[in-house]
C-alpha cells in the first residue's frame, strides 16, 4: 500500500485509514498521507494505521490529526521506520502485547494535544524492542513508555518538552 492521500470521511462510529488484516504477511506500507481532519476528531477508535499480521514494514508515511493512534502494531516482527506523526488524539506509535518489533527514525510530536487524556509518543509492550534515531516532543504524556521488556535497544533517540518522563521502563 504506497503513494496514497487518505482524508478521514467516516460514516460509522469505528474504522482505520489502512489496516493490515491476520492472514497476510510481509506488506509494505510506504509514503502514505493521512489526514484526520475534523471528522476524526469526533470519533473513537479511528486508528490511522493498524497492522493486525506479521512481518511487515511501515515506512515514511505522514499521519496528523487522528482521534486515535497513528500507527498502532498488534503482531510481531513489524518495523516502524521514518513516519512523521503529528497532533494525533492518542499515541503516536503504540505497540500491543508483541515479541519483536523495531521502531527507527520516526517524527512524533504533539499526541494528545487536543485530547484529555495523557498520550504518549511512542508507546511499546513487547518483549524485545528497538528504539533508534526517533524523535518525540510536546507529547501529553511519556516521550516512550515501554511495559513488559526483556530485551531492548534504545539508542539516539530524543525527547523534549513532554508532560511526563522522557523515557519509562515499566
Amino acid at each position: 500500500v504506497s503513494d496514497n492521500g487518505v482524508t478521514a470521511s467516516f460514516s460509522g462510529r469505528t474504522g482505520f485509514g489502512i489496516e493490515v488484516r491476520s492472514g497476510s504477511k510481509r506488506n509494505l506500507v510506504e509514503e502514505n498521507r493521512l489526514n484526520g481532519g475534523s471528522t476524526a476528531r469526533t470519533r473513537k477508535g479511528l486508528n490511522a494505521i493498524v497492522i493486525d499480521a506479521p512481518d511487515n514494514r511501515v515506512r515514511d508515511n505522514i499521519i496528523r490529526n487522528w482521534y486515535s493512534d497513528g500507527v498502532q502494531v498488534n503482531e510481531n516482527n513489524t518495523t516502524v521506520v521514518g513516519n512523521t506523526l503529528r497532533s494525533n488524539y492518542d499515541r503516536g506509535i503504540a505497540v500491543f502485547d508483541v515479541s519483536k518489533v523495531n521502531i527507527t527514525d520516526n517524527i512524533v510530536t504533539g499526541s494528545g494535544e487536543f485530547a484529555e487524556t495523557t498520550a504518549d509518543g511512542i508507546y511499546v509492550d513487547a518483549s524485545e524492542v528497538t528504539l533508534r534515531r526517533n524523535e518525540v516532543s510536546r507529547n501529553e504524556g511519556d516521550g516512550y513508555h515501554l511495559i513488559g521488556v526483556t530485551s531492548a535497544t534504545i539508542r539516539n533517540n530524543s525527547a523534549n518538552s513532554n508532560d511526563d518522563h522522557a523515557i519509562r521502563l515499566e
